[in-house]
């Protein structure tokens, strides 16, 4: 069943919650574009800390993201990831390419960093 409830608190930041499924991947990549688009920002960061599942469709969400951010020369960082998410992306070897932080303002701490952004 849908349960996904977007909460965008920060410029910065983008607060999902509930299970990222396939029923909701089309929400979600609207409302991510939707927020991408009102910040400037040059690191942005997708907090995961409300999440309980996620699937590879959300993966490839987020991937697309990565893309397009990166083109833009903007950085996406993840934060709040638990235990259980942390699996998905190490077994999607996805960890090599989300920077993953425990908490938001510890990603945009080190997000400034220009070895980061490159």
């Amino acid at each position: 069943m849908m349960s996904f409830n977007p909460q965008i608190v920060t410029r910065d930041v983008f607060y999902p919650q509930g299970t990222l499924s396939a029923a909701v991947t089309q929400a979600f990549q609207a409302d991510l574009a939707s927020w991408l688009a009102t910040t400037s920002s040059p690191v942005v960061v997708i907090d995961f800390s409300q999440v309980d599942f996620l699937d590879s469709a959300i993966l490839v969400v987020l991937v697309n993201t990565y893309k397009e951010l990166q083109s833009q020369k903007r950085t996406l960082l993840l934060s709040g990831v638990s235990p259980e998410l942390k699996i998905i992306f190490e077994l999607t070897q996805l960890n090599r390419v989300f920077p993953i932080y425990s908490n938001p303002e510890v990603a945009l701490a080190n997000g400034e960093k220009p070895a980061l952004a490159a």
